[in-house]
C-alpha cells in the first residue's frame, strides 16, 4: 500500500493503474490518499503500557544487556509491575497489576531488537578479556614465529594443529518424549549412570581432518572387551579419576600423536595450540616436542570459548550428534543401555558423521588460527569494557596490573631507608628484626610483593622456547623461583634440525627398562615410551615381586594384541597339560626330554583366577596391593567383578566397614571362591577360615 501511494504522489502514476500494478484495492488507496484513514494504524485496543513508557523499558533492557547483565522475563516482569504501581495506573488486563504472558509476547512483537535466548555463563576472568589483549597475544605469537624462523608453518593448515579435551556422558539427556495423555510424567529405565562421562582428547587439524581421538578410562589395565570395540587406529588412556594427567597428556603425544604425524609424511616442525591446563605446560612435554619438532603454543587465558577451534566450532556439533546417535542405538537395541563397552562403537559413528572438514576448517577461521589474522577473531563475545561492567569485574579478579599498580602505590608512601630494609629482609628470608611499628607494614607490603610477582607468572602463552617453570622454596612458601629451561628449545629456525630424528635413547624411558626395576612388561608395550616424572603413582615404584604394567596411553590395536596373546598363552597351557598327562601315561615316552612344548609368552602367566565362578553375590577373595581381603561380588563382567570388602578384625576375625569399600577388580586379582563369612559376635565379627592360609 506505501509503495502504491508513492507511485502516486512522487512518481504521477494514476490510481487505478498503481492500484492494478501494486495488486491493492482500489478503493483503499483512494482513501488513504484523501487521510480519510491514518498510513499505519493498529488493529485492536491500546496497549496497558503507552508506548513512550514501552519505548523506555526497551532502552533500559538493551542498555543493562551490553554491560553484561541480561534481564530475565521474570525481572522485566516485575520491574513493569513496579512501573505501573508507580505511576497509580489502573489496568483492565494485567491481572493484581502483573503482565502476563500474553503481554510479553506482544512486548517482545513490538520490539524486535529485543529477543529472548539463552544465556552463556561467563566467568568473571573470561569477562575481564578484552579485544586489546587478544590482539596483544597475537602479535607475540607472530613475533616468536618471526624470531625462529617459523612463518612458513603458518601457510600450510596440515601442520597447525588444536588439541582438547570433552567429556561425552553416557545417559545424554533424553529430551521430550510421546506418551498417553492421562500421564502426567513417563518415565524410562536408565542402567548407565546419569553423571558418569568418559573424558575424549581430540585433536583437529587446520586442513579439516581430525587425529583419531583418545579415550581415557578409570582403569589400571583398560579391559579386553572395551579394547574390542574402540578403532584399532584409536588410542587408549588410564588414568585414577579417568581424567587428563601430565602422563596421560605425555603418552598421548609420545604414543600417539608423534605417529600419527610420521605416518601421515607431515612436515615438521608443526604447531599445536593447547589450552592452559597444567597437564599441558610440563616440562616433560616440553622437552618431548621440543626434540620431536613439536611446537606447544598455549592460547590465551580464559579464551577458549573464543580462540579455541575445537570449542568455537566441533565439539557442540559433536555432542549433538552423541545424544542424536545414542537415542537411534538405543532404538535399534532395545532394551541395552549405552556401557563403556559400547561408547567407542557409537563415538566412531559421531565423528564419522559430524566432525566434517568444513565444520574443522569453519573453527581455525574463526579463531583466527587459520588464516592467522586477528581480525578473523569474532570479538562480540568479549563483554565490552566498560566502565560500569568494569568495576564489577576487577572488584573480584585479580589482575596483575593491578597488584603492580598497588604495589607501586605502597612503595612511594614508604621511606627510602625504610623500603631499603624491607627489600634486605626479604631477600634475606628473614623475620623483620627493625622497628616494631613497621611490622605490620612490612608483612602487608611483602604480601602484595609476593602477590604482585605471583600474577606475573600466570599469563604464560607460549610453552616452547623457553619454559618458565614456577616452583616454591620449602623454607619460604612466599618465596618464587624461576626455571628458566632454554636448553630444551632448538635453534632459531629449521635448518639445525631438518630431519627432527628421534631423540636419543638416553634422554627417554621406554617401558622395557622398567622390567630392569622388577616389573613385568607385556611384549605389545615394551617399546612405547614412559612418563619420566613418576613419584606419585604407586604401580610405578618398585615392587616386591613382579607385576605388569601397562602404559597411560597406547593404541586399542596393541591392546587387542596383547589379549590375542594373553589368549594364546593360556591355549599353550592346556595343550601343555595334556601333553603332560599323556607322557605320564606312556612310560616308554617318558625318557624323551627333547619334546615339543609350545611357545609361551613369558610375559603372560595363568592366574588362579581360571577357577573362579562370578556370580552376584557370592564370596571370593581377592587380591589389593599385594594384600588378600574376603568380599562380596555387587555385579560382573567377563573381564571382572565390583567386589565390596572385609576390613581386619583382629586375629582371624573379619568385618564389613562402616564406609563400603567398593572396587572393580581384574579377574587376575580374584584369587578364588569361598563360603559364606560366618558371624562370631553380636560385634559383627565374621570368621572366613579360607583367608587362614593367606595371613
Amino acid at each position: 500500500m506505501i509503495m502504491a501511494i508513492e507511485a502516486v504522489t512522487k512518481n504521477g502514476i494514476n490510481k487505478k493503474a498503481a492500484a492494478r500494478e501494486f495488486k491493492v484495492p482500489r478503493s483503499t488507496l483512494v482513501r488513504r490518499l484523501a487521510l480519510a484513514t491514518p498510513y499505519s494504524r493498529k488493529m485492536g485496543p491500546a496497549t496497558e503500557i503507552p508506548e513512550a513508557e514501552e519505548k523506555i523499558i526497551e532502552n533500559w533492557v538493551l542498555a543493562i544487556a551490553r554491560k553484561g547483565f541480561p534481564v530475565h522475563r521474570q525481572n522485566l516482569i516485575l520491574s513493569v509491575k513496579k512501573m505501573v504501581e508507580d505511576m497509580g495506573k489502573e489496568t483492565k488486563y494485567f491481572l493484581n497489576g502483573t503482565p502476563g504472558r500474553s503481554w510479553f509476547r506482544g512486548f517482545l512483537k513490538r520490539h524486535p531488537k529485543i529477543k529472548e535466548k539463552y544465556a552463556e555463563a561467563v566467568s568473571k576472568a573470561r569477562a575481564a578479556v578484552t579485544q586489546d589483549r587478544i590482539e596483544g597475544w597475537f602479535e607475540e605469537i607472530l613475533t616468536f614465529l618471526q624470531t625462529e624462523n617459523y612463518m612458513n608453518i603458518l601457510d600450510d593448515p596440515s601442520r597447525i594443529f588444536n588439541g582438547d579435551e570433552a567429556g561425552f556422558c553416557l545417559c545424554p539427556k533424553n529430551g521430550k518424549v510421546l506418551g498417553p495423555t492421562e500421564n502426567k510424567e513417563d518415565f524410562y529405565v536408565r542402567v548407565s549412570s546419569e553423571k558418569e562421562q568418559i573424558t575424549v582428547m581430540a585433536t583437529f587439524s587446520a586442513d579439516g581432518k581430525y587425529v583419531p581421538p583418545m579415550l581415557i578410562f578409570p582403569y589400571k589395565r583398560v579391559p579386553h572387551i572395551i579394547a574390542e570395540s574402540v578403532p584399532e587406529n584409536w588410542a587408549l588412556g588410564r588414568s585414577d579419576s579417568g581424567w587428563m594427567t601430565s602422563a596421560v597428556f605425555y603418552e598421548y603425544i609420545s604414543n600417539h600423536f608423534l605417529p600419527y604425524i610420521q605416518t601421515n609424511n607431515i612436515q615438521k616442525p608443526v604447531i599445536l595450540f593447547v589450552d592452559g591446563h597444567r597437564s599441558h605446560l610440563t616440562k616433560h612435554v616440553s622437552q618431548l616436542c621440543d626434540e620431536n619438532g613439536v611446537i606447544l603454543i598455549s592460547l590465551f587465558p580464559n579464551t577458549t570459548h573464543i580462540m579455541q577451534p575445537a570449542d568455537v566450532a566441533v565439539f557442540k556439533p559433536l555432542k549433538s550428534g552423541w545424544a542424536t546417535e545414542v537415542r537411534k542405538w538405543k532404538y535399534e537395541n532395545f532394551p541395552k543401555d549405552v556401557t563403556r563397552s559400547t561408547f567407542g562403537t557409537i563415538l566412531k559413528s559421531v565423528f564419522d558423521k559430524y566432525a566434517s572438514h568444513k565444520t574443522i576448517q569453519n573453527g581455525f577461521r574463526k579463531s583466527g588460527l587459520f588464516p592467522f589474522d586477528k581480525n578473523n577473531v569474532d570479538y562480540s563475545k568479549c563483554i565490552p569494557n566498560r566502565k560500569i561492567f568494569q568495576e564489577s569485574v576487577n572488584s573480584t579478579v585479580d589482575d596483575n596490573p593491578t597488584s603492580a599498580k598497588l604495589l607501586a602505590i605502597l612503595e612511594s608512601k614508604i621511606e627510602n631507608r625504610e623500603l631499603e630494609q624491607f627489600r634486605e629482609t626479604l631477600t634475606k628470608n628473614e623475620d623483620w628484626s627493625g622497628d616494631i611499628s613497621y611490622q605490620k607494614l612490612y608483612a602487608v607490603w611483602a604480601t602484595i610483593k609476593a602477590e604482585s610477582g605471583n600474577t606475573s607468572m600466570k599469563s604464560q602463552c607460549i610453552e616452547t622456547n623457553g619454559v618458565v617453570e614456577i616452583e616454591q622454596n620449602p623454607s619460604n612458601p612466599t618465596e618464587i623461583i624461576l626455571e628458566d629451561v632454554h636448553n630444551m628449545s632448538p635453534e632459531p629456525g629449521p635448518s639445525t634440525r631438518p630431519d627432527w630424528q628421534t631423540p636419543l635413547q638416553r634422554e627417554l624411558l621406554y617401558y622395557e627398562e622398567k622390567e630392569k626395576e622388577g616389573f613385568k612388561v607385556p611384549t605389545p608395550f615394551k617399546r612405547c615410551l614412559v612418563y619420566p616424572k613418576t613419584p606419585d603413582q604407586k604401580t610405578l615404584k618398585t615392587p616386591k615381586r613382579r607385576i605388569k604394567i601397562f602404559p597411560a596411553v597406547v593404541s586399542s590395536g596393541k591392546y587387542r594384541e596383547f589379549y590375542n596373546n594373553e589368549v594364546n598363552k593360556k591355549a599353550g597351557k592346556e595343550r601343555s597339560k595334556s601333553v603332560k598327562k599323556s607322557s605320564a601315561a606312556c612310560k616308554e615316552s617318558s625318557s624323551e626330554s627333547d619334546m615339543d612344548v609350545p611357545y609361551e609368552d613369558e610375559d603372560l602367566d595363568l592366574s588362579e583366577a581360571e577357577n573362579v565362578t562370578l556370580e552376584k553375590d557370592r564370596h571370593v577373595i581377592v587380591k589389593y596391593e599385594e594384600q588378600y581381603y574376603p568380599g562380596i561380588v555387587l555385579k560382573h563382567d567377563p573381564e571382572g567383578a565390583e567386589v565390596r570388602t572385609m576390613v581386619s578384625a583382629g586375629v582371624q576375625s573379619w568385618k564389613w566397614p562402616t564406609k563400603e569399600d567398593v572396587l572393580y577388580y581384574f579377574m587376575d586379582s580374584i584369587i578364588c571362591n569361598i563360603h559364606n563369612p560366618k558371624l562370631k559376635n553380636n560385634r559383627g565379627h565374621y570368621s572366613v577360615p579360607e583367608m587362614n592360609k593367606y595371613e
